[in-house]
């Protein structure tokens, strides 16, 4: 095997001609991480052209190479690292950058070649590993560069023909599983999981080849499926998975890309498996998806007021309803945003956020229990690491089980004083939307009558009062850090009538809004 750092690709063309090796790889700062993980058993020589800083991918390379021969290259003026590099036993062979050198490097070559018999047709396992690896890299990323480096590629990988549909497999809470382990020990585990998966492809007789996807928790898979039905390629990765399931501890969900007429477009085929896996997140786990069943997603701008009006129904019944209504109602919200689509980055975002807002309400009925925030902040971070809905509304039911609880204890210790306390959380929350004394009676349990002189005796005033300072100083917040209009801002503070808000405002503040932004405006200058 030989492998190539900074060598030109003239170079490389007249070393194949004459030499003609197995197998080849070509290093890049992009791809040099790939090789970084591999164990190489076989004999490798190593031509570089020698630049400052080669010295730390020289040392990996010694490193992973048991047997390694390095042959350097060097403009006259580099000349003088070649003794650095001879001690640090990163150069066998020294070649100076002058006209003919190609002939020596050549004599070298062919001579080490014979001795070592570096240009073997066969590939060790090994080998095989790394330019299959290389080889799907290479066609999942649309660079077609490398692909006719190797003699007889397909043949020396085991594909019988030119691979036409992708595969992506997941470990099913692959990060979950793994998130005690170390680098090692998550490495090996893929590692089985890879294993199953070329032996399943052997098993079942199907002419693919599979490699990790490095630093993720996933595996490709190329094939050639010629021109299957997509039934019938469902039906042999639902056996691969069964297989791989069969074999390991975990199970897996695999996604499947469209079949492309020419392997160069693979990548496209990839592009839809990855898409498909993604689509998980709704199925559940352990599923196969092809990517004709999956929906294009929406982003939650795309959003009417669907949403605020789920959420504001739940905060206005939080109180009556048990845990099981809660979470039928929870699952309303939830159900809206996967028929919409949504993909799961942004349910994930906006189930947070409706967290943190049931985690708000609670804490403004019990501003001392901090046990509700630690269970919500335990909540979101699961929520961000869930790889399934499914996840995601089982750890929402235990979180519910909590606020239920703490609901119930508050209504057993006072429940009049809980009543009021809910009403007035209500219209903290929902000042700007029509609030009437029924609406506020109805979520304190109380006659209309009987919630007026109460909330009047433990709060000084009236609800309607109460209501319009909340709107009010809302609004003032508005002129101080908006430069929204007298119009907007009323508006959206549930003043329906400017010119009334404009009477209520100067009433409470001493002047009229713009002039009281003006005033503002001036002192901050």
């Amino acid at each position: 095997m030989f492998i190539y750092l900074n060598i030109k690709d003239e170079l490389k063309k007249l070393i194949y001609s004459q030499i003609a090796p197995s197998s080849v790889i070509d290093i890049t700062s992009e791809n040099f991480i790939n090789l970084n993980i591999l164990e190489f058993e076989s004999s490798v020589i190593v031509i570089y052209k020698f630049q400052e800083g080669i010295e730390t991918n020289l040392y990996i390379l010694k490193e992973k190479l048991n047997k390694v021969i390095f042959i350097g290259l060097f403009d006259f003026e580099n000349l003088d690292s070649v003794e650095r590099l001879l001690n640090n036993d990163l150069l066998n062979y020294c070649i100076n950058i002058c006209p003919n050198y190609e002939k020596r490097l050549l004599k070298i070559l062919k001579s080490l070649c014979k001795e070592k018999n570096f240009n073997s047709d066969k590939l060790s396992d090994v080998e095989k590993s790394m330019i299959t690896s290389f080889y799907i890299y290479d066609l999942i990323y649309g660079d077609l560069s490398r692909l006719d480096d190797i003699k007889n590629m397909k043949t020396q990988i085991g594909l019988k023909d030119k691979p036409n549909c992708a595969i992506t497999i997941i470990i099913d809470d692959f990060w979950e599983i793994c998130r005690s382990f170390d680098n090692k020990k998550r490495y090996e585990i893929k590692m089985d999981y890879l294993k199953a998966t070329k032996d399943a492809l052997y098993k079942l007789k199907i002419d693919g080849i599979a490699c990790s996807l490095i630093g993720t928790d996933k595996l490709v898979i190329l094939a050639n499926f010629e021109k299957s039905r997509k039934d019938m390629i469902i039906k042999i990765c639902k056996d691969i998975r069964n297989y791989i399931i069969s074999k390991t501890k975990y199970s897996v969900t695999i996604g499947i890309g469209s079949i492309v007429d020419n392997y160069k477009i693979l990548w496209k085929s990839y592009d839809e498996a990855f898409k498909a896996l993604d689509y998980s997140f709704y199925l559940g786990a352990g599923n196969v998806i092809h990517y004709e069943e999956t929906k294009d997603y929406t982003t939650y701008e795309s959003s009417n007021e669907e949403i605020p009006n789920f959420k504001y129904l739940f905060f206005k019944n939080i109180n009556q309803w048990d845990n099981e209504e809660l979470m039928r109602q929870y699952k309303k919200i939830i159900s809206y945003l996967i028929n919409k689509s949504f993909n799961s980055e942004t349910i994930k975002s906006i189930i947070i956020k409706f967290n943190f807002e049931i985690t708000d309400y609670v804490l403004s009925l019990d501003s001392k229990n901090q046990k509700i925030y630690e269970y919500s902040i335990k909540l979101n971070s699961k929520v961000l690491r869930a790889n399934f809905f499914e996840d995601i509304e089982k750890q929402f039911s235990m979180y519910m089980e909590e606020v239920s609880s703490i609901i119930e204890d508050l209504k057993e210790k006072d429940k009049i004083v809980f009543g009021l306390m809910s009403a007035k959380s209500f219209i903290d929350k929902y000042y700007y939307k029509e609030i009437s004394l029924s609406d506020v009676a109805d979520i304190s349990n109380m006659s209309k009558s009987y919630f007026s002189r109460r909330f009047k005796k433990l709060y000084g005033k009236n609800y309607t009062d109460y209501l319009q300072e909340v709107r009010l100083s809302a609004a003032e917040d508005l002129l101080r850090n908006s430069d929204e209009s007298i119009f907007e801002i009323s508006e959206k503070v549930g003043f329906n009538d400017s010119f009334y808000f404009s009477k209520r405002f100067k009433e409470k503040y001493g002047q009229a809004p713009y002039l009281y932004r003006n005033l503002l405006r001036k002192v901050n200058n």
